[in-house]
């Protein structure tokens, strides 16, 4: 996996995960900042959460 990939083409098990560790971290009624983060490329979030895992 390419850390430069966009999280919607991780497989749906992965986005899951990746959905999980964001509700952690930004609180899971915060869609708005959740949304964004889904939005964007992986390595994006290497200041959010670990994406060592994910590659």
């Amino acid at each position: 996996m390419n850390k430069t990939n966009y999280i919607f083409q991780l497989s749906e098990q992965t986005q899951k995960e990746i959905t999980t560790e964001l509700k952690q971290v930004f609180g899971k009624d915060d869609n708005e900042n959740i949304q964004l983060a889904l939005d964007s490329r992986l390595c994006d979030l290497s200041d959010t959460i670990d994406i060592e895992k994910y590659l």
